[in-house]
């Protein structure tokens, strides 16, 4: 065998060595900046994403559809902070205190619309191996930039050097990926009935995303849909339900313009992803004749009637921004029009002769149809976001269907899978039979298969 010495580190070794010059604030800046590249092609189901914000005030105070908070690396959180608004700040973590004062004021005035904000932090025990990832891919990009190392290199050393440089920026995304798994978002303390201003907690909710296969933004829109924090759908029951505390009943009509105010600010009210999802929700409300309420164009003060008055009808497409959500009870019913043959309401004979002629008895209406007395249907679901189809199942089928007195529902999951190639790998049925045990899975319910 023959040996050499050469004066000259190996790429290996000055990537590992300019590595170790990457400090912490560096790395952390080339975190910042992947997570902004991401957030810029991939949002989830979010509208808005604010992702690393120099600034706190740089989130702006609107309404219009909830925003996803991606905190920086200096406000990771550890799992053991806060819960609710009466803990300590000492208890805190960086991401609890950071996403408290972003719920809380706008620069030197108060958040109004505190409702509308989800945050995502980085799991503070993860965040070291996230920041080595960093400084690796920091060290190849340096040795590609280097113009005088790069004349010396060989063609393979240059293409190798270029690889190292492409799976060290894999490595660092998949593992930000990996690390931002804390979802925290603004609720009710526990007994309060407060307003906009009044106290919120910031429960963390840790969310999967195994191997880094989904961005961000997605893996917090997965979970926050999910877990029902973020709701793309809302039923007429309960938003009816939302309203009762807040719509005073000496109060004939809201407008809608006000109601996307209350659901954006009031932290108790369900979050929902925009304001389509309450128009729609409104639009159903007022279209069902179940209901008691309407949407009105407008209100004529000087005669105390409503314009434009939608009961129980087809709404027109379009903005709903400009309505009034009405109590049914606070619309005039439609004057009856006079039967052919009567003036002033005065009975007349055929020959239009006044006198005591009564008119014939109205025709009886005929029987009501039988109701139908059961339901069914059958469903499929998306393994990805299984928790918000069976939520949105609950808020759409479910609650109306225990409306009837005396009703019962059965609900069964059935699931179905396959692996191809080689099978189930033996650690994933340990897991998924451990799981089932856990959920109190009766063995006859459940098994793996060879064929």
């Amino acid at each position: 065998d023959r040996y050499w010495f050469s004066p000259r580190p190996t790429l290996n070794k000055l990537a590992a060595d300019r590595a170790r010059d990457v400090d912490a604030e560096r790395a952390d800046r080339r975190i910042v900046e992947a997570l902004r590249e991401e957030a810029a092609h991939d949002r989830g189901g979010f509208h808005r994403v604010h992702a690393a914000p120099d600034d706190p005030a740089d989130v702006e105070d609107r309404r219009g559809a909830a925003a996803l908070v991606v905190l920086p690396p200096a406000a990771a959180h550890d799992g053991g902070g806060a819960a609710s608004g009466a803990a300590s700040a000492a208890a805190a973590s960086a991401a609890e205190v950071l996403a408290r004062d972003m719920v809380a004021r706008r620069g030197s005035g108060q958040r109004l619309h505190r409702n509308a904000l989800v945050f995502v932090a980085a799991d503070a025990a993860n965040l070291d191996a996230v920041r080595e990832n960093a400084r690796r891919e920091r060290a190849w990009r340096s040795i590609l930039d280097d113009a005088d190392l790069r004349e010396n290199m060989t063609r393979a050393q240059a293409s190798d050097a270029e690889g190292q440089f492409q799976r060290a920026g894999e490595a660092l995304r998949r593992s930000v990926r990996g690390a931002w798994v804390h979802l925290l978002c603004p609720a009710p303390v526990e007994g309060a009935n407060g307003g906009p201003r009044s106290g919120f907690a910031l429960p963390a909710a840790r969310l999967v995303n195994r191997g880094g296969a989904k961005s961000v933004a997605r893996a917090a829109w997965d979970k926050a849909a999910g877990d029902g924090a973020v709701l793309d759908g809302i039923g007429p029951e309960n938003l009816t339900r939302c309203l009762e505390p807040l719509w005073p009943e000496d109060r004939p009509h809201v407008p809608v313009e006000e109601l996307r105010a209350w659901f954006a600010s009031y932290v108790y009210l369900p979050r929902l992803r925009d304001e389509e999802v309450l128009d729609d929700a409104l639009r159903r409300l007022a279209e069902d004749l179940a209901w008691p309420f309407a949407l009105a164009a407008g209100f004529d003060e000087a005669t105390g009637a409503y314009v434009d008055v939608v009961d129980g009808g087809a709404l027109t497409p379009g903005d709903l921004g400009t309505r009034l959500l009405v109590r049914r009870e606070a619309v005039p019913a439609p004057p009856e029009s006079p039967r052919p043959g009567t003036a002033g309401g005065e009975a007349r004979d055929d020959a239009g002769n006044r006198g005591d002629f009564r008119p014939d008895k109205p025709p009886q209406p005929p029987p009501p149809a039988p109701r139908p007395k059961r339901f069914f249907a059958s469903l499929k679901l998306d393994p990805d976001r299984a928790g918000r189809d069976v939520a949105r199942i609950m808020d759409g089928l479910l609650i109306e269907l225990t409306r009837a007195p005396g009703s019962e529902v059965a609900l069964t999951l059935e699931i179905h899978g396959s692996a191809g190639g080689g099978g189930y790998p033996e650690d994933v049925v340990d897991t998924v039979v451990a799981n089932a045990r856990d959920l109190e899975l009766s063995e006859g319910d459940l098994g793996f298969e060879e064929e």
